[in-house]
């Protein structure tokens, strides 16, 4: 009755800790093995030093040794034998498994963005990083978009003809977001009302395609900054006010980058690079564009703001419902819709559908720099020689670069361009463009100065150096930089 109470153990404890045997340990490493291969790439291999490219993570540094150790015993491969003993010792094991991993390098002085492609891709045995990240909302089964689309009209006066014009682009792009099938029209969406849903347009179509795939720029510098190709190389460029005006710089590469799949540019301490560009441009201001051409072909442009009859309170009632929609499962059914909407009808060569506010911005377009010139010829009548620096002011406060000095100049029916040749005023030299007032032309005869000829009166003919507004450009040189003309 006396004896001692026998403690029987649970039977987990009597199983002993298995260990893994060596069939599980090769396993177990080739699989570790893999996991780096796929995941990792060589950057470089310096000091006896290896760095790592993530391609999961997308870190291009950091990447050494030890972060490579830590995700081995990090990684859900161990699972099943975290609790299993294995005699090896652990730092050991993770430094074999690093060594016998074949890494492939990967080359970062280049990239490329290839939309639905892994975040590595091999080009010509190279590889490469791809600027696509798969971050886009995942699709419902639901493709009912009535209450977006119903917004959409409602900010578009009721047009549903722009409304699927929109649509239909945007579903082209998520199914055919590459360069070689990047439609050359961008889209001016404005209104003059705050609080319409503008930026909500911009949000939602990045929450749609994903923030890899849509470019968002808010200043206008960014667009004017020497890497600023960057922005076009995505799916979507959402530029916001940009307040440039025809025949300025910016407008200029605007216009060659919406007209492009692939440009050459420079960037940041680099030389000229060659880029492709498949970003459409959509900008989204508080004003109608003041920098279309006549007879522009790239832009669609529309209002976006409901008619005045739509009281503040009932408008921000409306965007409060249709957050509420989209925040519950509406961005989900527009990338559904998106993915599966109908868009054999577009064309690449198309031009860009006309709206009422596309012909009232070309009625309103003209060349005012152009213009400008022309009535300055017409006001000095006695003034027979031009020079670009005659409208240094005009160019400077139109943001008219070199390069559009000759188009600016000559784009009238008043003015003629003689070729690049060096004048002589005394001691002074420079090779210099003239630009002449219609009707006249200069003779150069070998040993003689050269004369500015009249070609309807001989009596009017006079040598170039005698020439006031030719005399006036080399004494203006002369001040502004005496040290050239001692």
């Amino acid at each position: 009755m006396n004896k001692p109470l026998k403690v029987i153990p649970h039977p987990i404890q009597k199983e002993p800790l298995t260990k893994l045997n060596s069939s599980e340990q090769r396993l177990l490493d080739q699989q570790l093995i893999n996991m780096l291969e796929e995941r990792f790439y060589l950057i470089s291999h310096q000091g006896g030093e290896s760095s790592y490219f993530d391609s999961l993570n997308q870190t291009i540094k950091g990447n050494y040794l030890y972060q490579l150790r830590d995700c081995i015993w990090n990684s859900n491969i161990n699972e099943p034998y975290r609790k299993l003993t294995d005699p090896r010792d652990p730092i050991k094991v993770a430094h074999g498994i690093i060594d016998r991993a074949m890494f492939r390098s990967i080359n970062l002085s280049n990239d490329y963005y290839r939309p639905n492609a892994p975040t590595v891709i091999c080009k010509n045995g190279i590889y490469f990083r791809n600027l696509w990240v798969d971050d886009g909302i995942k699709p419902s089964n639901n493709t009912d978009i009535s209450v977006w689309l119903d917004h959409l009209k409602m900010m578009m006066q009721g047009d549903m003809k722009k409304v699927n014009y929109l649509v239909d682009h945007l579903a082209y792009r998520m199914q055919k977001p590459c360069i070689t099938t990047k439609p050359h029209i961008a889209f001016y969406l404005y209104g003059h009302r705050h609080g319409c849903g503008k930026g909500l347009l911009s949000n939602t179509i990045k929450r749609v395609f994903g923030e890899s795939s849509v470019q968002l720029v808010s200043e206008e510098n960014d667009l004017r900054d020497k890497s600023s190709v960057d922005w076009f190389r995505r799916t979507w460029l959402i530029a916001g006010d940009v307040k440039g005006k025809m025949g300025s710089g910016l407008i200029a590469t605007m216009k060659e980058r919406i007209g492009a799949s692939v440009t050459t540019a420079p960037k940041k301490n680099k030389d000229n690079q060659r880029f492709e560009i498949p970003a459409q441009v959509i900008m989204l201001s508080n004003h109608a564009p003041s920098f279309i051409e006549e007879q522009d072909r790239r832009w669609f442009i529309s209002r976006f703001e409901p008619t005045p009859a739509v009281q503040d309170d009932e408008l921000q009632d409306h965007l409060d419902r249709l957050i509420s929609w989209l925040e519950n499962d509406g961005y989900t059914r527009i990338a559904k819709h998106l993915r599966e909407r109908d868009v054999s009808h577009i064309k690449l060569t198309e031009r860009a559908m006309v709206t009422d506010e596309k012909r009232e911005a070309c009625a309103k377009a003209s060349d005012i720099v152009a213009k400008e010139i022309e009535l300055t010829v017409k006001r000095n009548p006695e003034q027979i020689v031009f020079m670009p620096s005659d409208f240094e002011d005009l160019f400077r406060e139109n943001e008219i670069n070199v390069n559009q000095y000759k188009h600016k100049m000559t784009s009238g029916d008043h003015l003629v361009m003689c070729k690049n040749e060096r004048y002589q005023l005394g001691k002074d030299r420079e090779f210099l463009v003239l630009y002449l007032r219609k009707g006249y032309q200069i003779i150069r005869v070998k040993g003689q100065p050269p004369v500015l000829r009249n070609n309807f009166d001989r009596s009017l003919d006079e040598y170039l150096y005698l020439d006031k507004d030719f005399i006036r450009y080399f004494e203006s040189r002369r001040d502004k930089a005496p040290h050239q003309y001692r």
